[in-house]
């Protein structure tokens, strides 16, 4: 992986821990999505007229990935009710790196060398030391989490093989952030409390504009995904469980498993040989 691919990756990731943090201190977290869903489409819609529209070969791969995002983002809601945020995050992010990285192999023939597989493995293993608590992986939520992770991995080989055979990555994740903020947004707006239209003018502007950051980290990943091998970028982006981890302990004092820590640094150091 180049160096400014690996740096702008780190950053989205970074943008990616700093929107997840606050969606899981929200008080109603279906409308803090559905104001994210309205940053998705408010940023995305100049683009469509100004890219190209996606080419007729990458529209499957845009519908399908569609789903699989709006099908997540209601899975995390849900998660996110149920345990800590040093949990939920780790056990939906822990288990799609490897499962991209095998299912890029097998599909895609994607080879990587040995040194990778074993940043890729590091970064895993941290991720889930980070996450693991007894009581949490003997519970229904495990398979939840990994149902979560086996979601980002179909949604980010779709993402990757679709932006590849599109003309343009950034018109093809414009056009995947309209389809996928617009239910999202309607889920929202259609909850029978109205928590929407009772939202004060800085709710709404904070949650649109990290929707619109999240946009810009996902633009980011999106275009990676055509650089280097999608295993190495997935495992790079799931480094924000390691900024999750370490904003959980310092503002909301959760408990968080240091030596998963170092394992995702080794791997990332490592990466970088």
């Amino acid at each position: 992986m180049e160096y400014h691919v690996f740096i702008l990756v780190l950053v989205a990731a970074l943008i990616h821990a700093i929107w997840n943090s606050w969606l899981k201190q929200s008080v109603d977290r279906l409308t803090s999505m559905a104001l994210m869903g309205m940053g998705w489409m408010l940023f995305s819609l100049p683009w469509v007229f100004y890219l190209p529209l996606p080419t007729r070969a990458s529209w499957s791969y845009l519908l399908f990935s569609t789903l699989a995002h709006v099908v997540y983002s209601l899975f995390l809601v849900t998660a996110y009710k149920k345990v800590d945020l040093s949990v939920a995050y780790p056990l939906f992010r822990g288990s799609a790196p490897l499962l991209i990285t095998l299912s890029s192999w097998i599909l895609l023939n994607e080879a990587l060398s040995f040194v990778e597989v074993i940043s890729i493995l590091l970064i895993t293993v941290g991720i889930f030391f980070i996450s693991y608590q007894p009581k949490v992986f003997m519970g229904k939520i495990l398979s939840f989490g990994i149902l979560g992770g086996a979601l980002i991995a179909i949604y980010t080989i779709l993402d990757g093989q679709g932006a590849r055979i599109n003309e343009s990555s950034q018109s093809y994740a414009a056009w995947l952030f309209i389809f996928s903020g617009m239910p999202l947004f309607f889920i929202g707006l259609a909850q029978p409390n109205k928590a929407m239209q009772a939202l004060s003018l800085r709710e709404l502007v904070t949650g649109v504009l990290l929707g619109i950051l999240s946009c810009i980290a996902f633009c980011i990943i999106v275009w990676a995904l055509t650089q280097s091998p999608m295993g190495l970028v997935s495992a790079l982006r799931e480094t924000s469980v390691l900024m999750v981890a370490i904003f959980s302990a310092v503002h909301l004092k959760e408990k968080v498993k240091w030596p998963g820590i170092f394992l995702i640094i080794s791997g990332l150091i490592l990466m970088r040989l």
